[in-house]
This record gives C-alpha cells, sequence and structure tokens, in this order.
C-alpha cells in the first residue's frame, strides 16, 4: 500500500514539474507570466543598483572556424533558435559586426536593430569596406557616394557644389573653394559627422593621395584639426573627381559651424607646387594656421550627417 501511494507521489511530482514554469528573481514564483516558460524578473520600485542584467553567452566570430556565418562553429548540432552574443569585430564573411546573433537553421543571422547605413550606401565597395578599420577613409564610386543621400538621415552635402565640382580646373579654382574659404561654400553644420569627402584634383599635383587630411575649425583662418586619418595611397590622375567614405566616424565636428580645409604631405594629391617638404595649405610644420601664400588646384566636398547611423 505504501509503494502504491510513494508511486503515485512521484508520478504526481513528475507531472508537476513536466509542466511547470520557472521564474527568476524578484516576485513571487507562482506568478510567473502564463505565456512564459522560463520569467526573468527584477524588481522594479527597488534602486536601479539593485536590478539585474540578462548576459548570454559570449562567442567570438573572428575566430578562423568561422570561415562564413553558414558554420555553426560551437559544441553539439545545430539547433535552430539558438541565441549567442559576438564579440568579434567581423563585418565580412555575412557576419555584421558584434552584437547578438541567432541560428536560424542554416546560418547565424544578426538580431542587432541597429544597423550600419553608410555599408547600406554600398555596392561594389562593400569588400573594401568591410575590411577597412574603423574610422578609415575608403575609396568609392560616385553611386555609391550619391547613395548616402537616400540611405543614410539627414545627409546632405556641403562645401563646394556638384557644378564646381564638376567643373575643370583650367576655368580658375581658388582657395576660398577649397582652403578654409567662404561662408556661403565651405561652412558645415555644427555638432555633424562627416561620413563622406569627394576631391576633384587639379591640373599639376604628383599621382598619390597618401597623407592628405581634411580639416575643420570654427575659426576660418586658424585652429585647424584633422578630421579622420590621412588618405590611403590611392593612385590619381589630374582633372578627376573622387569620392571617399568615412568607415564609422568617431567623432562630431564642434559645437559651432566649421569650415573645411585640406592638408596635403610634400604636395601630394593637391596643389600645383614643388614637392618640398612643409609645402602645404599650411604653414610649415602642419601647423593649425593656414597659409594663403599658394594657389589651390583642388576641390573639395562633404556629405554630413547630425545623426549616427551606425
Amino acid at each position: 500500500m505504501m509503494s502504491r501511494l510513494l508511486l503515485i507521489v512521484i508520478l504526481t511530482c513528475c507531472v508537476f514539474f513536466c509542466n511547470a514554469q520557472v521564474k527568476i528573481g524578484s516576485g513571487a514564483p507562482n506568478t510567473v507570466d502564463p505565456s512564459a516558460v522560463l520569467e526573468l524578473s527584477n524588481n522594479l520600485s527597488a534602486s536601479p543598483s539593485n536590478w539585474k542584467t540578462f548576459l548570454p553567452p559570449q562567442v567570438d566570430f573572428t575566430h578562423p572556424v568561422f570561415i562564413s556565418s553558414e558554420v555553426w562553429g560551437v559544441a553539439g548540432s545545430p539547433v535552430i533558435g539558438a541565441v549567442v552574443f559576438n564579440i568579434g569585430k567581423v563585418y565580412s564573411k555575412g557576419f555584421s559586426g558584434p552584437g547578438l546573433y541567432w541560428w536560424m537553421g542554416n546560418r547565424w543571422s544578426t538580431i542587432n536593430r541597429e544597423q550600419d547605413n553608410l555599408r547600406r550606401s554600398l555596392s561594389t565597395s562593400v569588400d573594401a569596406y568591410d575590411n577597412a578599420v574603423d574610422n578609415s577613409w575608403v575609396m568609392v564610386t560616385e553611386v555609391e557616394y550619391d547613395n548616402l543621400l537616400s540611405v543614410v538621415n539627414g545627409a546632405d552635402k556641403y562645401a563646394a557644389n556638384d557644378s564646381f565640382m564638376n567643373l575643370p580646373s583650367v576655368f580658375g579654382w581658388n582657395q576660398l573653394y577649397t582652403v578654409g574659404g567662404n561662408a556661403s561654400v565651405s561652412l558645415i553644420p555644427p555638432s555633424s559627422y562627416v561620413i563622406a569627402w569627394s576631391v576633384r584634383t587639379g591640373v599639376n599635383f604628383n599621382s598619390s593621395s597618401q597623407n592628405s587630411k581634411l580639416k575643420v575649425s570654427s575659426s576660418q583662418l586658424t585652429d585647424y584639426t584633422d578630421y579622420g586619418p590621412s588618405l590611403p595611397d590611392y593612385p590619381l590622375i589630374p582633372d578627376t573627381r573622387y569620392y571617399f567614405i568615412l568607415k564609422k566616424p568617431l567623432n562630431k565636428t564642434g559645437i559651432l559651424p566649421s569650415y573645411t580645409a585640406v592638408y596635403a604631405f610634400h604636395a601630394k594629391f593637391l596643389g600645383g607646387r614643388p614637392v618640398t617638404p612643409g609645402r602645404d595649405y599650411f604653414t610649415p610644420n602642419n601647423s593649425p594656421t593656414l597659409n594663403y601664400n599658394y594657389q589651390s588646384q583642388s576641390a573639395s566636398q562633404l556629405i554630413c550627417t547630425q545623426t549616427r547611423q551606425w
């Protein structure tokens, strides 16, 4: 008799636990939301310093085992709906950088709601963008450059307009369009992210963009600082327009409207001067004060946005 009673108790407990819901955290265990198998709970009336987070298992998709997002790569067999948090900065092979991913049956897919809209504007330059480090310039096509205006919220063109940018330099370019310039041409909005830079080369310059820098200042003639790093070493030809996108800019411009200027190291890329150290659009040694002694041989245009898009 006792053995039968014990068996009934055991079976009843098994049925109860097989159908039970589980709650972890604050509140009574029997107040689990009816729709939840597992509920994690904070006491919202307590101080936020007492609240806890949910920490999913971390993985690193930069590990060489993940030759693509189609590789399961972790312990056990692939399970649809499995969730991990990737800490690796990988933007190629089907991955979209750090963030939550779930296994959707045939690949790891990001759950991130934040999206890199700069990358979305690209088509033929996606690989170059993915392989570049954050806050670096990548050469793109004219179509990709213009796509930024439709993909990135609030994106607009500043500095020289398109009609001037497409005008051959022999028609009389001057420093008012390229170095500091005047407020009607080169001023860009305060607290903006510079996300793209287009340059129309002049008739006389070296064949490389290496070490050329974009600079900004709220003062037209002084206190210019670098915006982003120097351009990579791209081979260029005279009287041609080139387009660059800045991958995930780290900084905004100042709280006042900014003028733009260009620094061309050893006369590479911009200018029709002899290749002499210190001869650039700034005083010698790359100081933050403009030097108007040299005629400009390049036109610049920027695309800016005041909203973070990546």
